[in-house]
């Protein structure tokens, strides 16, 4: 069965700005990206916490389950809380000594040190170790390095100590000796909030609380630790089991007998550390008889969801005194029963990209325009160690083709160059000398030019004092219309600088085509009112003749009219205008 951190941690795709540095700071390549989102993996992620280190952006983000405590705490059954014995490396010693007070504050019914639990779990293992001192033994403490050989190094697992973790004893112990109903555990760690959920851990811890979201809680329900008194654990913790955070503090808490300069005990931390110990192929690795691997570098003291302000020396410090104090006064001693510590671990082989055939990778490769090996920088700039295992990850749909920055810086340069090329306007580019270092060919056609100018000063083509003026003063472009009559040109110039190169930038619009179109329109228009104007006065004169003519039929037909009312009326119509109305009508 999987042990899928899901939901663990999380992106907050607002904040996430498409750097890739979680993806290259991921020591298991467990982030997906897709349109330019970094997302985590459930089932390749380790939860390590690297992820939430690196983001500038605070974009990865881990589960905050103090709603889930609030809601434990705020039922009738008892809870207690297990407290990682790194916790001196976020608090100072006056505050450790009142955390306790400040946990019972918040309503938890036993309160107890996880190094309880350290102790019975490092004297198992030195059992362990103690029967069979010639094979190789993995402490498995960790819940990263767990999971980091489960899915990435199965081949390993069988090395691994068949014990649980310190956590897992603790809550074991505190159920069997009906000390709780329910087992809350802080800690630094990341990988407790998935380790918890394991199957084979089920039952034992309700829920997991960073160091950090502990202050955030104590600070929203206003609990100053300056106005607490000093308190105890209920259970009595000394002696070396307060060390157990602390790299090779897992042998130490036991009393091994194993000098840890021996030859054969092999401590690593931090994931170039652990990947160079527990590779298949680590000489140093098979030769030791003991390895006690911790993925945050320096350890426990160095989890990511320690908080505070406390440096890494002064952490180391810290914890080394605190175990170095006496049994607080007043402790009551409690015998915790003996518990089960057996465990067992679970290979879970991710995809590694073995399967992609080297033609499927060549494809990937050529695609980004790394098909000769040349091509092939190796920048890391993707997140990936090599381009080949950015075209594997591309492969296995982790990665996108365009996180390629070199790649995308050629697209662009290109897509440039074809801008430039094709544009129908003029641009010459000059240094910061005013020589000339490139030129487009709309350029070159109409200043009748070749790239034989290229590196000769600008005044070998052009009028400087534009170019010298933007070079002195910068500021808002240049900006006027000129014309070059041994180029029959007119052109709007544009002259401004470049301030991140010291360059100069000319462009030359042609505007003698559009001058040209103007003056055409122009004289159309004279020429249209020209014409309008001699149609209206033919209309005019049009107008005048048929009113005239219209006049004349006029009198005429009122002369008829006349007639024929005197021949109606039965007398003799008068002559009209002096002519005989008989002659008048009969002309009509």
């Amino acid at each position: 069965m999987s042990r899928s951190p899901t939901a663990v941690v999380s992106t907050n795709k607002a904040r996430c700005r498409d750097c890739n540095r979680c993806v290259r700071t991921c020591p298991v390549k467990a982030i997906r990206v897709h349109d330019g989102q970094a997302q985590v993996v459930p089932e390749r992620c380790i939860a390590c916490g690297a992820c939430v280190r690196a983001c500038p952006q605070q974009a990865k983000t881990v589960r905050d389950d103090r709603e889930a405590v609030r809601a434990l705490l705020a039922g009738r059954q008892r809870v207690a809380v297990s407290l990682a014995p790194s916790y001196p490396a976020r608090w100072r010693d006056w505050e450790c000594r009142r955390l306790p007070a400040a946990l019972r504050l918040l309503g938890f019914h036993h309160v107890a040190e996880t190094a309880i639990g350290a102790r019975r779990v490092a004297e198992a293992a030195a059992d362990l170790i103690g029967e069979a001192p010639q094979q190789r033994h993995i402490h498995g403490a960790c819940p990263a390095v767990v999971a980091y050989l489960e899915r990435y190094h199965h081949h390993q697992v069988g090395d691994l100590l068949p014990l649980c973790s310190p956590m897992i004893a603790h809550g074991r112990m505190i159920r069997a000796a009906g000390l709780a109903d329910r087992v809350v555990f802080i800690g630094p760690c990341v990988a407790k909030k998935a380790e918890a959920a394991w199957p084979s851990n089920a039952g034992v811890i309700d829920a997991v609380l960073g160091f950090d979201e502990l202050a955030q809680w104590l600070e929203e329900d206003g609990i100053d630790l300056a106005r607490l008194e000093e308190s105890a654990f209920d259970v009595p913790v000394t002696g070396p089991e307060r060390r157990y955070p602390l790299l090779g503090g897992a042998l130490g808490t036991a009393g091994h007998h194993h000098d840890p300069l021996d030859a054969l005990v092999l401590t690593a931390s931090g994931p170039e550390e652990i990947a160079a110990v527990l590779v298949d192929d680590g000489e140093a690795a098979h030769r030791a008889a003991v390895v006690e691997p911790l993925f945050c570098s320096q350890g426990c003291i160095n989890g990511p969801l320690v908080g505070g302000d406390l440096d890494l020396p002064h952490r180391r410090r810290a914890v080394l005194d605190h175990a170095a104090l006496p049994p607080a006064p007043g402790t009551a001693a409690i015998s915790l029963p003996p518990v089960d510590l057996g465990t067992t671990f679970r290979p879970d082989p991710q995809e590694n990209g073995q399967q992609h055939d080297e033609q499927a990778i060549a494809a990937v490769l050529a695609a980004t325009g790394k098909a000769e090996a040349s091509d092939r920088l190796d920048c890391g700039a993707c997140g990936y160690d090599s381009c080949r295992d950015k075209a594997i990850a591309v492969l296995q749909g982790l990665a996108e083709a365009d996180m390629c920055i070199p790649y995308m810086r050629r697209l662009a340069e290109r897509r440039s160059d074809r801008i430039l090329s094709t544009l129908p306007s003029g641009i010459v580019i000059c240094d910061a000398d005013l020589r000339i270092v490139d030129m487009n060919p709309a350029l070159c056609r109409m200043f009748h030019c070749d790239s034989s100018l290229l590196g000769r000063p600008i005044e070998r083509l052009l009028d400087p004092a534009p170019f010298e003026r933007a070079l002195a003063e910068g500021g808002a472009p240049l900006a006027d219309d000129v014309s070059y009559d041994a180029h029959r040109l007119t052109c709007h110039r544009l002259v401004y600088r470049i301030d991140e190169d010291r360059q100069v930038v000319g462009i030359f619009i042609d505007i003698g085509e559009e001058r040209r179109h103007r003056d055409s329109h122009r004289r159309l228009r004279q020429e249209a009112v020209l014409q309008a104007q001699e149609l209206l006065t033919q209309q005019t004169r049009m107008a005048q003749e048929i009113a005239r003519r219209l006049g004349e039929h006029a009198a005429q037909g009122e002369a008829l009219l006349d007639g024929l009312l005197h021949l109606a009326e039965g007398e003799e119509a008068p002559p009209k205008r002096g002519a005989p109305w008989r002659e008048a009508w009969r002309q009509s």
